[in-house]
């Protein structure tokens, strides 16, 4: 009795599927390239491409501290090298020696003494520092890179929101974008 039903339930997924009752999965499509003039369009003001792949090419920088080391809170594309010029897009990416990966070599690490078991800051050699692209091939952060990744927008606790309030935007709203699932590449020579 137990195999019929097996087998029933087997000529019924494929009946089903072979009536068009379950669709068969999408095809991945491709990256969307994202010019680095459509960035405030594109993802601030639009959620078009959420959870979309996209490619922006830039920089990689962090803010810059009071000495004019990088404070490497986290990692942003941007239009010049060592995080001057327009910040693009903030992006997730893992630290190490591997492919996909930062190299930052540490200067000097602080943790905030009102917040004690916070995150720290640290203090990295811009000029040492590097980047491995998806071939695992190091180059120096003053590299132009090509960034590919999932957009997705930032949700501030659990209330929801994702966006700002911005008159500049159609909506009235900007979104908090982010990368997320990246790879590097050297940017295409111009």
């Amino acid at each position: 009795m137990g195999l019929r039903l097996a087998k029933l339930g087997v000529v019924g997924i494929l009946t089903l599927a072979a009536t068009g009752c379950i669709k068969p999965a999408a095809p991945q499509q491709p990256p969307v390239e994202v010019d680095s003039s459509q960035v405030e369009t594109l993802v601030y003001w639009s959620p078009k491409l959420d959870g979309r792949r996209i490619v922006i090419d830039g920089y990689i920088g962090f803010d810059n501290g009071p000495n004019g080391d990088a404070i490497a809170l986290g990692p942003e594309l941007t239009t010049e090298p060592f995080g001057k010029g327009d910040e693009l897009i903030r992006f997730d990416l893992g630290r190490g020696g591997g492919p996909n990966q930062l190299q930052l070599p540490v200067l000097e690490r602080r943790s905030f003494p009102q917040a004690p078991g916070a995150a720290g800051v640290l203090t990295v050699d811009l000029a040492h520092a590097t980047f491995q692209d998806s071939a695992g091939v190091a180059r120096p952060l003053q590299d132009k890179v090509r960034v590919t990744g999932r957009l997705v927008y930032l949700r501030l606790g659990d209330a929801g929101l994702m966006t700002d309030e911005d008159s500049r935007s159609p909506t009235g709203r900007r979104f908090k974008p982010r990368l997320v699932d990246v790879a590097l590449d050297a940017a295409p020579a111009e």
